[in-house]
């Protein structure tokens, strides 16, 4: 449970990194993937935190989706 500070664009983020699932590599091995949630406070990333394992315990992704050429 990684707290840290970025500066982004001039300004002091707060930003907690987080396992959200797993994945196999090429090798056949489970490797866990790490997604950073960036807010003012420690409190605000961790919201963000929660509204994402929400949204996707929900199945609403967050990849762009591409609709009429296949």
């Amino acid at each position: 449970m990684a707290k840290n500070t970025a500066t982004r664009n001039g300004y002091t983020y707060k930003k907690i990194s987080r396992t959200v699932g797993h994945t196999l590599n090429e090798n056949g091995i489970e490797i866990p993937v790490e997604k950073i949630f960036y807010g003012k406070t420690i409190k605000e990333c961790e919201q963000k935190y929660q509204d994402y394992l929400r949204k996707m315990n929900l199945g609403i992704t967050t990849e762009k989706q591409y609709f009429g050429i296949v």
